[in-house]
């Protein structure tokens, strides 16, 4: 999961998204199905060799409503799953909203909590 900057001509805006990868498509579409929300794309491969692979992609409310219901079952990323939690919620508030400081600070902890060998 992570936080993305969406720019548009008058202001930054972040949004939240769950990505799900997979090579087998079937996998992804039985998710998407299940939760009733998200998007499959087909991923560039970096080489022939590999695999087609696949990305599932949960955005805004549908990602809020899926991190909640897995979050008592999420240990290794239950940190991220907290900030994602508590930015999206944020996000309702509308004077929260306007203010891009903590959003932008809720992504950089994310990011920094997703990097390899990240003790999260």
């Amino acid at each position: 999961m992570f936080i993305y900057e969406r720019h548009t001509l008058s202001r930054t805006n972040y949004v939240l998204r769950v990505s799900i990868s997979n090579t087998k498509v079937s996998v992804l579409e039985w998710i998407r199905d299940t939760i009733g929300a998200g998007n499959i794309v087909e991923t560039k491969r970096n080489s022939e060799k590999h695999a087609l692979g696949y990305l599932l992609m949960i955005n805004s409310q549908a990602a809020l409503s899926l991190l909640e219901q897995i979050k008592p079952h999420v240990h290794l990323k239950d940190r991220q799953v907290t900030i994602a939690i508590v930015f999206q919620k944020n996000l309702k508030n509308p004077k929260l909203k306007a203010e891009l400081e903590w959003q932008l600070e809720s992504r950089l902890q994310i990011m920094e909590l997703n990097k390899r060998g990240s003790k999260s």
